[in-house]
């Protein structure tokens, strides 16, 4: 029957390493637009709060299963802390979109990540719009990309979108804008902010 003959080709996530594999909590793994790696690719947002390890954003050789790292965050070994470690932050990422953002004329990776800070208390997590920019020539499987913070940060209060983003020229200038949401950090989130909702949805543009 055509329509269930259906086969695994393969195993993207890596041949397993003792005593787990490298893949943590895939979640929209993507094929990246041409020209993005000097090869097919397959870039995979990795992570999720309750996870036993940090969250990760990481792309893979189709034809040669080789990781490729282009971001990996952190957790402590002790677990949590107090008093609060900033560092001891997991993050994780579901999503990523492919636009070049610095005109160099190579497409970068745009995407939200969000984490619950650890502790032994309950801490509001922290979210973040971020691109990781394409090393171009430089790319190589253990470096991560560098990182630019779109809008987050301390400046937000930690509070920018989280899970979703897609990216549109709403404008008809050639730019596009993003929009994104926010899940966790909605105003139920907000310390001294408005009464609990259900979150938001935000439109992200270059300043005029």
């Amino acid at each position: 029957d055509a329509a269930t003959d259906v086969e695994d080709l393969t195993d993207l996530g890596l041949p397993p390493t003792a005593p787990f594999g490298a893949t943590v909590w895939p979640n929209e793994a993507v094929r990246a637009p041409d020209g993005v790696f000097p090869f097919e690719a397959v870039v995979i947002p990795q992570g999720f709060h309750p996870a036993l390890f940090p969250g990760r954003l990481t792309a893979v050789d189709v034809a040669t299963g080789q990781e490729y790292l282009i971001d990996q965050s952190t957790q402590g070994p002790a677990g949590p802390t107090f008093p609060l470690d900033p560092a001891n932050s997991p993050r994780f990422y579901h999503r990523a979109l492919f636009h070049d953002m610095n005109g160099d004329g190579l497409d970068d990776i745009v995407t939200v990540r969000s984490g619950f800070r650890v502790g032994p208390y309950v801490y509001p997590p922290f979210s973040e719009l971020v691109t990781f920019l394409n090393p171009g020539d430089a790319l190589a499987p253990g470096d991560e990309w560098p990182e630019v913070v779109l809008w987050g940060g301390p400046a937000a209060g930690f509070l920018g979108p989280d899970i979703h983003l897609a990216m549109y020229d709403f404008e008809g200038d050639g730019v596009p804008e993003i929009v994104a949401t926010h899940f966790f950090t909605g105003a139920a989130q907000a310390p001294g902010g408005p009464p609990p909702s259900n979150g938001k949805i935000a439109l992200y543009g270059a300043p005029v």
